[in-house]
């Protein structure tokens, strides 16, 4: 039996500038991180990043280690997905999904609808009291 495991993507948004940053992660151990400046505009693709994943009873569990420089300055909001079997079979999980309503006919999936990400501080996770560190990836990124 073969088991096709899902991919995740997930994507840390500046709403003001639409920078952000994409990390997809793959069951087997490939990883994706792009530094994006506007809607599908990548500027730095294949970055290096520190992830690990292990598969147990058809569920696998994935640690990624993402540097502070490779988040664009003022993070806001955020979405992440899931991304299932494959072919016809294939199916889409998004954290914040597209309202059925905002749907087109026949409309494939598009992750980079930034207008239906949500609010999200990395102050969260790390403490009121933190401060981003300034980043020299996102200083040649033109606004």
């Amino acid at each position: 039996e073969c088991v096709v495991l899902p991919v995740v993507e997930s994507f840390f948004l500046n709403s003001s500038t639409e920078q952000y940053l994409e990390v997809e992660v793959c069951p087997h151990g490939q990883h994706l991180v792009l530094l994006l400046n506007g809607i599908h505009n990548a500027f730095m693709q294949q970055i290096p990043l520190s992830f690990t994943a292990a598969i147990t009873d058809n569920k696998w569990k994935g640690e990624a280690l993402i540097p502070w420089n490779y988040f664009p300055p003022g993070v806001d909001k955020m979405n992440s997905y899931a991304i299932h079997g494959s072919g016809s079979a294939r199916t889409y999980e998004a954290l914040y999904p597209v309202p059925k309503g905002d749907l087109q006919p026949g409309q494939g999936p598009d992750f980079h609808r930034l207008q239906y990400f949500q609010p999200f501080r990395l102050q969260s996770i790390m403490g009121e009291g933190w401060v981003q560190p300034e980043s020299d990836l996102w200083k040649n990124a033109k606004r």
